[in-house]
């Protein structure tokens, strides 16, 4: 009897990761996590084009920086930086960049030393089923400055400003980021500080969308509209003149159990709202 291992196509698997994502804004969800989870108490996001028409997302953020092995884990797959208590894919979210012409990484932590990392071409090389190569340099750090700062070159999808303009992106952050959390609500539920870090702890989030010549912030907690159970009327609505007013809330419900030896939690908030309250719900 054979034993045999099976064989792993590097550039297949990296390709498939990068290709497959459903919507080009997960790019945000997956910076705005890494930096969450690297205690950044401010992130801010950038979109423009140079003056050859490249387009840049810009992600920054204040947090703890990133050391020589944790710069490598952003580029390796299957290799994380997360903890128990950290947020978002395990060592797969990074890739996700990779279908772009260029990344670039710039980290400084607090004991001052600094590092440039760039990955030319991902893409390109993907398409022809070779693994892209990164460099790693450590640079003259910059004076009070902590955090990271990663740059996307020309993200392969068409008609980025489809998905890169600042409502787009306020809407995505808001209902599908840790930008627009809903932690806030279950802080009080103390059983959950083992499993979540920064529970009280909401990071605001800068949108700058130099195309468009708009930008703002998000709180970082989701903000839903106030409770309307007897609504005005809206005297522009046809037929639904209150319901498109009305909102009600439901929650937070918090539930806990052991399910073959491992703790388990479910929390729930939600709102049903009309339209009208709907769309205010992320403003």
């Amino acid at each position: 009897m054979k034993i045999y291992t099976p064989i792993i196509k590097e550039a297949a698997i990296f390709k498939e990761i990068a290709q497959n994502i459903i919507n080009p804004l997960e790019i945000l969800r997956e910076g705005i996590s890494n930096s969450v989870d690297c205690d950044s108490r401010s992130i801010y996001i950038t979109v423009k084009r140079d003056i050859g028409g490249s387009f840049f997302i810009e992600i920054i953020d204040e947090g703890n920086g990133m050391n020589i092995d944790t710069l490598h884990k952003f580029f390796n797959l299957g290799d994380s930086n997360k903890n128990s208590l950290g947020i978002g894919e395990k060592g797969l979210g990074t890739k996700t960049y990779y279908k772009s012409n260029k990344i670039t990484v710039y980290t400084q932590m607090k004991n001052g030393i600094a590092y440039k990392a760039v990955m030319d071409k991902p893409w390109a090389k993907l398409i022809k089923n070779n693994i892209p190569q990164y460099t790693i340099d450590e640079i003259q750090s910059e004076e009070e400055r902590v955090g990271t700062i990663i740059t996307i070159e020309n993200y392969c999808v068409d008609n980025p400003e489809r998905y890169f303009n600042y409502e787009t992106m306020r809407d995505y952050i808001s209902w599908f980021t840790a930008g627009g959390s809903f932690k806030n609500l279950f802080a009080n539920y103390s059983s959950l500080y083992k499993v979540m870090k920064n529970m009280q702890v909401a990071p605001r989030i800068f949108i700058t969308d130099e195309i468009s010549g708009i930008k703002g912030d998000i709180c970082g907690v989701h903000q839903f509209a106030q409770p309307q159970e007897v609504p005005k009327e809206d005297k522009n609505e046809p037929i639904y003149k209150r319901s498109v007013n009305y909102c009600r809330h439901f929650g937070p419900f918090h539930r806990e159990t052991n399910i073959n030896g491992e703790y388990v939690a479910v929390q729930i908030y939600g709102t049903i709202s009309g339209i009208n309250l709907e769309n205010q719900s992320v403003n």
